[in-house]
């Protein structure tokens, strides 16, 4: 197989492909794995040794082969079990890693070119270009200059030659301090050579005024080297040359007066002016050229020029080159400018001279205008009023102010020379002030102020000339008539103060407020800023709730209030009935809000609700804490007030049993059976039931009130034996029934009375009074009645309670409703009641009729009177009988009582002015007993009093009916429903 290999080698392209076939079979035993060529470090001489590597990523085992190639020609090739084979002139080494070759003295016909390694035929590693070197003994100068050379005078040029011949063609560089100098020229001959291999020389050519890189005046050394790529290998030339670069002048500065010139440079027109130009360091001394505008001007690094006016706005500047006419360096190029002096000035105001006095607005903006002759530059214009500079430039623009009036304005200029200055003419200023602000006092964007406080605001105008008119305003609408206003003059000028008195309101809330002035001949008023009102009230505290509501319920009462600020603070809620505080409840708040819930209410829970709050302002009431109160209905049975179970009388005299009760709705059935033999009561001669408004006391809470209420009234004439015993009491209304249980007891006390009957029928009352005590006692009967009745009417109420919708008691008192009219239910708590719901309200400027005045003589009668609240005779008849209120006759023909029946016009009846009817008394008879006058009140319930004799009693006030309806007369009556 070497030998095969050997011969191989003689004829490449058959080695070439034969070692493929014969490494194919390797192919299926090989593992993946890369192959690499690795070179010598040293530099491949000719004659040298050099060493080729082939290294495996993985281990070279088996009869897997490696071959090298040299352009595309394998060289050898080797087997990891049997080697390589022998070829002269190489060694080589095979281990598990790879293959190890050395040529051992290189040439470059054998060896030079592309070398691969290649494992089992098909990868190849990276290529390899073997260059064979053939290195020059030495390098030497072939052209001295002198020893040296100033490139400021002259150029120089150097020569150097390789000694020995060179393969390839050698890098030759020449160096001063250790840098590269590029101009070179290279030339190679062949002498001595072979084919592949010269001889080179090296020319170096400096021009005269070479400069250095840096641009440095020095002297550098010169000399040649060959540089190889293996950094030991140093061919460099034994002599060296000493050069003197030129240095190239790089700047240019115009000065004058030893001062550069950068931006404008001023001249006089006619006056000699020196420059000098002034350059860096160069070697040759430059050449300096002088230019105005495009025009040259002259040479050197001096320029003596006039400038004339065609110089003006003309550049100027010097130019400076010396190593290279085409790099020229320059100067700044300021411009000239040629002066000439100012001679003028003139003060106009819309292209108007000034010359005297001139008017002007305070506040109102003004220009004035400085007008000079021809001049350059333009002049230097100041402003001056008075002593105080106010501007620069042609024109000033300017806001006269009173400090301003009667002072002198003027302009003065001046260009070329600072210390000759042209002045203006100096006019006086006359100064028109007009208001330029008001302010408020007290200031600020909000002004916060008390409900119902008066507050003093001021207005405070500018000083201003003549003196202001001051206006006040409220959200548009002009108010000035709420204020004063007071002038103070100060120094010529007017300063106006305005005070308003605003009287604060909570409808003033969010409004802006603001005063305007202005003097006359001022268009535009100047306006105070316009703070809106802020107004802090206490709050509007509103309640709402079912006012009527059903016993066991659930009734819920809202407290909302509504003031500035809105920061609330609930109190508990107060449950009182009348003025008696009952209780106080806990309510839920949140931030305007309190609820108050009740569950299963009882009558206890009836009465006002107060609801309390308070933000921290004292409302117009003078008061913190403000109160909403609402009225809580209960509606239920009718429920017994408090009284005794035991009540007296006298036999044969009478007695009023009063039952005191509370119903919240019309009392359907009134009912009173004697126990004994449960006999229900009916409305005899003798006997009569009835109801009458009255106050009455409950206990709520563990509370005593006194609540408007009613009684309910079995009135004895004349009280029998027979009368006495145990009562039940029954009331029934629309929502149920009570019954109590009451004992009419004797007192012990037997009075005997002998009842006179007049001929013909009962004697009236008035006709007793008449014929015994005569009129006097008459008139003072009726005077105290009048203020019995008007005493009754005064007892304490409940608020809201004297509106029950079950009787509406006269303002007369508890005594018979005269005049009754049917009026539709008001509203309770915002809810509309069934309109067949009426009561009573009695129209006291209508009479009642079927009733007639008392006239005549003492103890006479006329058929068909009718005499009001007083015991029925024992015998009577439709034409005389006597009114109670509140039930229907049992029987037609008998003595039972009818309401408001229609009888014979009234006459002879006392009436007041009103046209109202007085109440008629029942006195006891006359007895011969000389005591002091008592007079018995209806249901013995009389109150006592001192009577003025001498003195009659006021009229009746009117009532309420009239005052709404326009007097309009209303005589229906309003049944009530009994037992018959």
């Amino acid at each position: 197989m070497w030998k095969t290999a050997a011969k191989m080698h003689c004829s490449p392209s058959l080695q070439y492909f034969g070692l493929l076939l014969i490494f194919s079979f390797f192919v299926s035993s090989f593992k993946a794995q890369s192959i690499n060529l690795v070179k010598d470090t040293v530099m491949p001489f000719k004659g040298s040794s050099f060493g080729i590597s082939c290294m495996l990523s993985e281990p070279f085992m088996g009869s897997n082969g490696i071959a090298l190639f040299r352009n595309g020609v394998s060289q050898v090739s080797c087997v990891a079990a049997r080697g390589c084979s022998f070829i002269e002139g190489y060694t080589f080494k095979v281990n598990q890693t790879g293959v190890f070759m050395t040529i051992l003295r290189l040439d470059r016909n054998s060896h030079e070119g592309i070398w691969i390694c290649t494992y089992v035929g098909n990868i190849n590693s990276n290529p390899f270009n073997l260059v064979v070197y053939t290195l020059p003994t030495g390098i030497s100068f072939t052209q001295e200059p002198s020893d040296t050379v100033d490139l400021s005078m002259m150029s120089a040029t150097f020569q150097c030659r390789t000694v020995g011949c060179s393969y390839p063609d050698p890098v030759i560089k020449w160096m001063y301090e250790n840098q590269n100098f590029s101009t070179v020229v290279q030339t190679s001959t062949s002498d001595g050579c072979t084919s592949t291999e010269k001889i080179y020389n090296s020319t170096l050519f400096i021009q005269r005024n070479s400069t250095l890189i840096d641009n440095s005046d020095k002297t550098v050394i010169f000399s040649c080297k060959i540089d190889y790529p293996d950094p030991s290998i140093n061919i460099i030339a034994n002599a060296t040359k000493s050069v003197r670069f030129a240095v190239r002048v790089t700047e240019a500065v115009l000065q004058q007066n030893n001062q550069n010139i950068t931006d404008i440079l001023t001249v006089s027109l006619g006056e000699q002016v020196v420059l000098t130009c002034m350059t860096g360091y160069g070697r040759p001394d430059p050449i300096i050229d002088w230019y105005i505008g495009s025009q040259k001007r002259g040479s050197g690094p001096v320029l003596n020029f006039t400038p004339s006016n065609a110089d003006h706005s003309e550049i100027i500047y010097c130019q400076a080159y010396n190593t290279d006419p085409n790099i020229i360096v320059y100067s700044l190029k300021p411009r000239l400018s040629v002066q000439v002096r100012v001679t003028e000035a003139v003060l106009q105001q819309n292209n108007q001279n000034v010359t005297d006095i001139m008017t002007v607005i305070s506040g109102n903006p003004i220009s004035f205008s400085c007008v000079t002759g021809l001049s350059r530059p333009d002049p230097t214009i100041d402003w001056y009023i008075g002593l105080q500079k106010r501007g620069s430039g042609p024109v000033l623009n300017f806001t006269p102010s009173n400090a301003d009036h009667s002072e002198i304005i003027y302009c003065q200029a001046y260009n070329t020379d600072p210390n000759i200055i042209i002045y203006s003419l100096k006019p006086r200023l006359s100064v028109q002030v007009y208001v330029s602000n008001v302010t408020l006092d007290p200031p600020g964007a909000i002004l916060t102020f008390l409900e119902g406080t008066a507050k003093g605001i001021r207005c405070i105008t500018s000083p201003c000339r003549p003196q202001p008119v001051i206006r006040w305003w409220l959200d548009g609408n002009e108010v000035t008539d709420l204020s004063n206003t007071k002038v103070t003059e100060i120094n010529t000028l007017f300063i106006a103060t305005s005070e308003l008195h605003l009287t604060v309101e909570k409808a003033q809330e969010g409004k802006k407020l603001h005063c305007d002035a202005k003097v006359e001949g001022q268009v535009t008023a100047a306006e105070s800023t316009k703070p809106a009102i802020n107004v802090w009230y206490a709050p509007d505290v509103k309640v709402n709730v079912s006012r009527s509501t059903v016993i066991g319920s659930t009734a819920v009462m809202m407290c909302t209030a509504q003031g500035n600020p809105p920061n609330y603070t609930f109190h508990p809620w107060i449950h009182m009935v009348g003025q008696t505080e009952i209780r106080k409840l806990n309510g839920v708040n949140t931030l305007s809000l309190s609820s108050l819930a009740l569950s299963n209410i009882s009558i206890q829970d009836m009465g006002t609700y107060r609801c309390t709050v308070d933000n921290s302002i004292t409302g117009l009431n003078g008061q913190i804490n403000q109160i909403g109160d609402t009225l809580l209905h209960v509606q239920g049975p009718p429920v017994i007030g408090e009284t005794q179970s035991t009540l007296t009388g006298e036999t044969n005299k009478s007695a009023s049993i009063e039952i005191p009760f509370y119903s919240n709705s019309s009392i359907q059935t009134l009912k009173f059976i004697r126990q004994s033999d449960s006999f229900e009561i009916s409305n005899t001669s003798n006997i009569s039931f009835y109801i009458l408004p009255a106050n009455i006391n409950m206990i709520f809470y563990a509370k005593k009130v006194m609540i408007p209420g009613h009684v309910a009234v079995i009135y004895f004439r004349n009280v029998k034996d027979v009368d006495f015993g145990s009562y039940t009491l029954q009331l029934i209304n629309d929502q149920g029934n009570v019954s109590m249980e009451f004992d009419f007891k004797t007192s012990g006390v037997y009075v005997e009375t002998k009842t006179e009957q007049p001929s013909g029928g009962n004697m009236p009352v008035a006709a007793i009074i008449g014929g015994i005590i005569g009129p006097a006692i008459l008139v003072i009967a009726i005077v105290v009645v009048a203020i019995i009745v008007k005493r009754r009417t005064q007892e304490p109420k409940m608020e809201g309670l004297q509106m029950n919708p079950v009787y509406d008691s006269s303002e007369t008192g508890p005594v018979v409703q005269e005049c009754a009219v049917i009026v539709k239910s008001k509203r309770i708590f915002g809810q509309t009641e069934d309109p067949s719901k009426l009561y009573a309200q009695v129209d006291k400027a209508t009479a009642k009729k079927g009733k007639t005045a008392l006239k005549g003589k003492p103890g006479k009668t006329s058929k068909g009177d009718i005499y009001e609240n007083t015991p029925l005779p024992l015998k009577s008849s439709r034409e005389n009988v006597y009114e109670y209120p509140g039930h229907l006759a049992a029987e037609p023909n008998s003595q039972s009582v009818y309401e408001n029946p229609e009888a014979s016009a009234t006459k002879g009846h006392l009436v007041n002015k009103d046209v109202l009817l007085y109440a008629d008394l029942k006195l006891d008879p006359p007895t011969t007993q000389v005591d002091k006058p008592v007079i018995h009140g209806l249901e013995n319930r009389t109150e006592y009093a001192q009577i003025a004799y001498g003195k009659k009693g006021e009229p009746l006030p009117e009532c309420d009916e009239e005052k709404e309806n326009g007097g309009a007369r209303k005589n229906n009556v309003t049944k009530m429903k009994t037992n018959e």
